[in-house]
């Protein structure tokens, strides 16, 4: 999926407002079709993510998004002992994440997820949560645009 600008420009937005607001390294809009992770557009300090990239979706975090539907967070991904399986923490040691899932017409679309190599030392509040799943509601409005 390739946005036209006037898209990429509001999603870089939303993506760097959050990055910010959660001292992320990486802020990442993903679509999800079936087993597939696709970046739709990131923003990363780090270099294991690039636009278009695709990943089978259980190889990262946000495949438990996809299956609960619902804001996941983890602050030390090392000291959760099966996390420490996940094939995202072994191949990136992803430390802290935090995913919520993109609803457009009523129907699951992908992820907007914020992540980082480094712990967080404080668990994420309940107001993060909201701050994320209000991003999320303002990048489907505007991959709506999009038809």
């Amino acid at each position: 999926m390739n946005p036209p600008d006037r898209v990429k420009d509001g999603l870089k937005d939303i993506l760097e407002t959050g990055r910010q607001y959660f001292n992320m390294e990486a802020a990442i809009v993903s679509k999800v079709t079936d087993e597939n992770y696709e970046i739709v557009i990131g923003i990363t300090r780090l270099p294991f993510f690039k636009d278009g990239d695709v990943f089978k979706l259980s190889d990262t975090y946000c495949s438990e998004v996809i299956r609960t539907q619902s804001t996941i967070c983890y602050n030390q991904v090392g000291l959760i002992g099966t996390m420490k399986l996940h094939p995202a923490y072994h191949s990136l040691h992803l430390e802290s994440y935090i995913g919520t899932p993109i609803i457009i017409r009523e129907k699951l679309w992908g992820t907007l997820n914020y992540s980082s190599i480094e712990a967080r030392e404080l668990n994420f509040t309940v107001k993060e949560n909201a701050f994320i799943e209000n991003l999320a509601a303002k990048t489907a409005t505007i991959i709506q645009e999009l038809g």
